[in-house]
């Protein structure tokens, strides 16, 4: 797996979060609200909170699994956004690519 330069670190002290189930995952994805999703049937990058039931994502291997639910977790917690030197794609897991420099990460 290739590294990259991390080149900012930017902590929200009291960041929401959201837990998105997914079909075929093994646990929930943890999530801020407007984290970026390819919904196979909007055919557009979708925030996470605007995902509904049943709708298609695209993963990286081909699969189009459907979204099962999306809450909100318990109380708040920090995320971080991250910015990384000279690239325009960033991923969480297989179904999250961002066509951001920055993407959050919740610890």
């Amino acid at each position: 797996m290739p590294s990259f330069v991390v080149t900012g670190v930017f902590r929200h002290w009291r960041g929401e979060v959201y837990e998105l189930d997914v079909e075929s995952e093994p646990a929930a994805i943890v999530v801020t609200q407007e984290h970026p999703f390819w919904s196979v049937d909007r055919n557009a990058w979708t925030a996470a909170c605007a995902l509904r039931a049943g709708e298609r994502l695209q993963a990286q291997d081909g699969r189009t699994p459907r979204v099962l639910s999306f809450k909100p977790r318990d109380g708040v917690q920090p995320v971080y956004n991250i910015e990384v030197e000279g690239r325009s794609q960033r991923q969480k897991n297989d179904l999250t690519p961002s066509n951001a420099d920055y993407f959050a990460v919740i610890i």
